[in-house]
């Protein structure tokens, strides 16, 4: 009987470590990655999305994040403020 639960644990040992691959690039050098990145990306890199996501020691920003999949964030386009009218009420009255 613990033939086989022996045999099973020796099998899923080599699969734990497979789970929590060591990290080959710093947080540093994933900012620096990030950071290069100029412009809005015409598609979303989705491994460089991969590594920031598999980082949680990292602590990613959200706009990091943004940044790391899509590029700089496009600019809001310009529009002039309103001016809100009396609407017919004049202070004079």
């Amino acid at each position: 009987m613990k033939t086989p639960l022996a045999l099973c644990l020796s099998l899923l040992l080599p699969l734990s470590s497979l789970a929590n691959p060591v990290p080959d690039e710093s947080c540093e050098q994933i900012r620096t990655r990030i950071t290069s990145q100029v412009g809005t990306l015409p598609k979303p890199d989705t491994e460089l999305l991969k590594t920031v996501g598999s980082r949680q020691d990292c602590r990613f920003t959200s706009a990091e994040v943004y940044r790391a999949g899509f590029g700089e964030q496009p600019k809001a386009p310009y529009e002039p403020p309103r001016y809100r009218g009396h609407h017919g009420h004049d202070e004079d009255d």
